[in-house]
């Protein structure tokens, strides 16, 4: 019986099937690129060099004589190039330029230069002002390393994955991050087969949360992790041993378990690496090498909720707010439904970014919305992707204070009353409400700068600054609060969590603002208006009975 193998071009070199005869190849690949000047990565579809179709050639023939069909002309195939493009001209340079510095190797432009295909002046000028823009590296000083540079290029990650897993171990919210760096890190672990992408979509969504693909990756790690360990799930009750509610759970949730795995030893593998530049404290009896502990623990890895390092990891707010840090400047700008022109696609959100319109990727959690939740208007991604547009792969929707708090520089214009983040992104602030996000913020880059230096040193009110920051960003969202075991409640001012809650939608938060990439500035109101400001507000009261504005103040007063 003759049989037809069908293969991508991982049959190139990873496999090998002996009774092949015949090899049809159609000389085409696809192939991740990356365009400097955008920062954006693409997936393209080209003919593939010569030396890719010798080595499809190569499977047919191992057992006895063969034949290879390539479906191009005797001169196409001439044409093409020798070798793939070497990857240094397909990537951005960030993790190399780090490294670079870290081991004195010069200056780094002229080093570069000196490899086999040097990159071109974009990419490296792009790379460096990327490094900058995370204050990895000094302009002023010759593009010297920062403390904080140092720090991530001792991270086996991309700088800004290292900068978010570094914010989530000083903010003490680390178990979560951890999850979603090394879910970004790998890839997601939601599984769509062609035949039930349907039932799988709907599966998803029973995890969404808060309007983030981020934090949906999150809820489903935690809950495999519950059952896993048997923490009170259903599914082990249920189930006459944790490995069949496991099965069981993968099944119904449309979950990889090699993903989640992979996941679990990426975690471990942070964690030690933080362990190792000093962020947070090893855990006794923990290996020191092969990923920390193995995945019959179910505390490996900084997931144990009562460590110091995650005294506020079920802040989900915060984890935003930390998630924000890291990816900026990747952020982008929904223009509010009063402002969208009728007609095809007027009923999602427009989006835009520094770069030009971008759109949510039909993959996301987000995907459909007629617009972002109340209280936000802002998304932040990792990367955009182009494919037959540009596309957000995974986003999550934040507010306005992550941005006032945490990203960029923040300059504070008295005459217009208005406060502007980064150079580009405009807020109507009055004076005092300026004032106290202005102290706060230097506080805050004061306990980053003394964390990057000596991560073992206390700073002085550093748990009052934390929690107050945990505070203000709680009073602007819904008060949602994500456990280590996947279950939604509802987070009051002092921490405490009440189960359960919907985690499908996020409460309509009383401190939110109208984002419009046409309207010169978001409107921040007067420090503590009430709620009845409507939507356009920002300082509103919580459900906890606490103000944004005295959570703003109780942080500026720690001197």
């Amino acid at each position: 019986m003759r049989k037809v193998v069908v293969a991508t071009n991982i049959a190139e070199t990873s496999i090998t099937i002996d009774d092949v005869v015949y090899v049809v190849d159609c000389c085409r690949h696809k192939e991740n690129r990356y365009d400097p000047t955008t920062r954006l990565a693409s997936l393209e579809t080209d003919f593939c060099p010569q030396s890719s179709g010798k080595q499809r050639r190569g499977r047919a023939g191992r057992v006895k004589p063969g034949m290879c069909f390539h479906l191009v002309t005797k001169e196409r195939f001439a044409s093409l190039p020798d070798f793939q493009t070497p990857e240094m001209l397909r990537v951005p340079l960030d993790e190399l330029i780090l490294q670079v510095r870290a081991l004195n190797l010069g200056a780094i432009a002229p080093f570069l230069k000196e490899a086999l295909n040097p990159p071109t002046d974009e990419a490296i000028d792009a790379s460096l002002q990327s490094l900058r823009g995370l204050r990895a590296l000094d302009a002023a000083h010759d593009d010297r390393l920062t403390p904080l540079g140092f720090h991530l290029a001792s991270l086996p990650v991309e700088p800004r994955i290292g900068k978010l897993l570094i914010l989530g171990a000083v903010f003490r919210c680390l178990d979560p991050v951890l999850t979603v760096a090394a879910s970004l890190s790998f890839r997601s672990p939601f599984v769509a087969p062609m035949d039930k992408r349907e039932e799988a979509d709907e599966a998803k969504r029973d995890f969404a949360i808060d309007a983030s693909d981020h934090l949906t990756g999150l809820t489903a790690f935690n809950r495999w992790r519950a059952v896993r360990f048997g923490r009170g799930s259903a599914f082990t009750q249920a189930a006459s041993s944790r490995g069949a509610a496991e099965r069981t759970f993968l099944r119904q949730s449309f979950l990889s378990r090699n993903t989640l795995g992979m996941i679990w030893d990426l975690r471990n593998q942070f964690f030690e690496a933080l362990v190792g530049i000093g962020f947070v404290p090893p855990v006794p009896g923990a290996r020191r090498r092969g990923g920390g502990r193995s995945r019959d623990s179910p505390d490996a890895g900084g997931a144990d909720p009562s460590a110091d390092y995650n005294t506020h990891a079920v802040n989900i707010e915060l984890v935003k707010a930390v998630l924000a840090a890291g990816l900026f400047p990747n952020l982008a700008q929904a223009e509010p439904a009063s402002l969208r022109k009728p007609g095809k696609g007027s009923s999602a959100p427009k989006l835009v970014t520094r770069d030009g319109d971008v759109a949510i990727h039909p993959s996301s959690v987000l995907y459909g919305r007629p617009s972002l939740p109340h209280g936000t208007g802002f998304l932040v991604f990792l990367e955009k992707v182009k494919t037959s547009q540009v596309w957000l792969r995974d986003a999550t929707a934040i507010g306005p204070y992550p941005l006032l708090l945490l990203c960029g520089s923040l300059d504070v214009v008295h005459g217009r009353g208005a406060v502007v983040v980064d150079g580009w992104l405009p807020f109507r602030a009055p004076p005092r409400m300026a004032a106290l996000l202005r102290q706060l913020r230097l506080r805050l880059e004061e306990l980053l700068r003394l964390k990057i230096l000596d991560p073992d040193a206390a700073a002085e009110g550093e748990e009052r600054l934390v929690t107050a920051v945990s505070r203000l960003l709680l009073s602007e969202g819904g008060g949602i609060a994500l456990t280590a075991d996947g279950e939604v409640g509802a987070l009051d001012q002092d921490g405490e969590v009440d189960l359960p809650f919907s985690r499908t939608e996020r409460l309509p938060g009383p401190n939110s603002v109208k984002a419009a990439a046409s309207v010169p500035a978001h409107r921040l109101p007067e420090a503590g208006a009430s709620a009845s400001r409507g939507p356009g507000s920002v300082g509103g009261r919580s459900a906890g009975g606490r103000s944004a504005a005295s959570g703003a103040s109780s942080g500026s007063k720690l001197r």
